[in-house]
């Protein structure tokens, strides 16, 4: 079939236009690092959508049929996009995504066996929405929140899913108007007489679909602009059971996931336990013994000892996916504050606390031990403390804010901390902070002082001042009686601050995101970025080791700096000397 020569004109300069934006996204951020083959991947789908499109839709004769293949086959591609990039269950190498691959088998093989007769099409498209809504209530059964992360949640894993459901449930309905042999029917009006389609809409639908052909692309482009930022924020691997040492890799099987490199265009490269050290830190511990302690955002705690690199699971009596918080008490316990409840190390074994033990929630956001031994416990619900047996509710007051704005919850309970004369910080979601000295509460919020009522982080220094993170209000330092906002007087800029450490010379650093992190000696504030090292502006986590090494943790992996320079764990890792 000869393409006609101004059609093929268009959809290059759609695939080029498209390609423009990572292209163009690249010299304003490190966090998009495509190379020439995730371009030439991504040109070879988008021209293979083109040609398909033309090949098929146009061979129609009616309008209503072109609208719907191009709306199947939108759904099509933004579904294999966004699962591939980011994945919609929790991660992209969640097992759990490949069930949507049941949902392009559908309609390949429902297209081939109708041979893409309007009336097939509609139900091969109809099925292909049934099947999109069973793959999560499935998927919930084999695969419960409680053993592998939901993010961004369960309820909106169904909202996303029963989207698609509607792209394609819209395409069947177009579809099946074709095979009756109806053109677009946009409403009816019994004054205008409108059976089919309005004449001033028709002519206007006609202008950009009959005769420029320019609808799919316009369409799609407002979604890839999305879709291509986001799926270059890559979110971590999953790894099965795997031990690793320098110079040995033992599984029992090979995964594989679609990532490929920090930013890069979702790809199938195999990958083993080290390489997961390289994706989504978000939190980073060196205990007592000097044991290193990674916690993922949705993969679970690797553990490095010295020798060997192990990733703990189920089969350990490990729970929970993503971890938020690491803690270790007077026994040299390591705690674990995770999106599946509590859990213990003491060295042989976990012991796993949940609702079941007293907790509020198994949505742990912090984990602290103050100076008495108690062990506090903040989650989606609110606080907890330990007794020896059971954790027990601590019920404490919150201060009254206007226009409150949670994230997650407002009885979320975000870092928990100690202060030199023995008081209980606590941090809300959007109500600021309340303050427990054994007797009397007090608040701390935006009407006296605090930047934003949603804190990300508190540190105390050696100095004895307060440092507050924020997650709107950036970064500032408390005396006791006076804030000083350092995002407000311009010195920093990134309005969401947080993992705060001091180092052995007596600087304060902290990360920005999208701003890299700062360093603080006391008089000026030192802004370092991709430019300087890093792999990334975001930066989750912040770590200091017994060798005064700074090592911060990101999506990318983890970046180090030993006081000179900066260098990814590609180059130098933690555990080594």
């Amino acid at each position: 079939m000869h393409l006609q020569k101004k059609r093929l004109i268009r959809w290059a300069v759609f695939i080029v236009g498209v390609l423009m934006i990572p292209l163009i996204a690249m010299q304003f951020t490190s966090e998009i690092n495509w190379d020439v083959m995730d371009f030439v991947i991504m040109g070879a789908v988008l021209s293979v959508i083109g040609l398909a499109y033309e090949l098929i839709a146009q061979r129609a004769n009616r309008t209503v049929y072109r609208i719907a293949f191009g709306i199947g086959l939108l759904g099509a591609f933004l579904l294999f996009w966004v699962n591939g990039a980011v994945g919609i269950i929790g991660n992209e190498a969640q097992d759990a995504n490949l069930l949507y691959a049941t949902v392009f088998a559908v309609g390949l093989i429902g297209a081939l066996v109708s041979r893409f007769r309007p009336k097939g099409m509609s139900v091969t498209l109809y099925t292909a929405a049934i099947v999109t809504l069973l793959v999560p209530t499935v998927a919930i059964f084999v695969w419960p929140p409680s053993a592998i992360s939901w993010s961004p949640g369960v309820v909106e894993v169904f909202l996303i899913s029963a989207f698609f459901a509607g792209v394609f449930g819209v395409s069947g309905m177009l579809f099946d108007q074709a095979a009756r042999g109806k053109e677009l029917t946009i409403w009816s009006n019994p004054y205008l007489n409108l059976g089919s389609l309005n004449t001033l809409f028709r002519r206007s639908f006609i202008l950009l679909f009959n005769k420029t052909e320019a609808i799919a692309p316009r369409v799609l482009i407002i979604l890839l602009v999305s879709s291509t930022l986001f799926s270059c924020n890559g979110q971590s691997k999953t790894v099965k059971d795997v031990e690793v040492t320098d110079t040995l890799v033992r599984r029992s099987h090979l995964p594989t996931t679609p990532f490929d490199k920090p930013g890069g265009m979702a790809m199938l490269q195999p990958y083993n336990l080290e390489s997961m050290i390289r994706e989504f830190i978000r939190t980073m511990y060196q205990d007592r013994s000097g044991i290193f302690w990674f916690g993922t955002n949705s993969d679970g705690v690797i553990r490095h000892d010295g020798d060997t690199l192990y990733k703990f699971t189920a089969a350990d009596g490990y729970k929970g996916s993503s971890v938020r918080a690491i803690a270790e008490d007077d026994a040299g316990n390591i705690w674990f504050g995770t999106s599946g409840g509590l859990n213990k190390w003491d060295g042989e074994k976990f012991t796993n606390y949940s609702t079941e033990a007293g907790l509020d929630n198994e949505e742990i956001w912090s984990v602290m031990i103050d100076s008495k031994g108690r062990i506090w416990v903040g989650s989606v619900d609110g606080l907890s403390h330990f007794d020896g047996e059971r954790f027990r509710p601590f019920e404490y007051p919150k201060p009254e804010v206007k226009n409150a704005r949670p994230m997650l919850s407002s009885d979320r309970v975000g870092p928990i901390m100690e202060d030199l004369d023995g008081k209980i910080w606590i941090t809300t979601d959007g109500q600021g902070i309340t303050i427990w000295d054994g007797a009397n509460f007090d608040f701390l919020t935006t009407a006296n002082g605090l930047p934003d009522n949603s804190v990300s982080s508190l540190f105390i220094d050696s100095r004895g001042l307060l440092w507050i993170g924020t997650m709107f209000g950036g970064i500032s330092s408390f005396d006791g009686q006076n804030f000083t906002n350092y995002m407000q007087n311009g010195t920093i800029e990134g309005p969401e601050t947080g993992g705060l450490l001091e180092d052995k010379q007596g600087n304060i650093w902290f990360s920005a995101e999208h701003f890299g992190v700062y360093k603080y000696d006391g008089s000026e504030f030192t802004n370092y970025t991709a430019k300087d090292g890093l792999a990334t502006n975001g930066v989750l986590s912040l770590m200091l080791d017994d060798k005064g090494s700074i090592w911060f943790g990101h999506w990318p992996g983890i970046s180090g700096f030993d006081g000179e320079r900066f260098f990814d764990i590609s180059e130098k890792k933690p555990w080594e000397e």
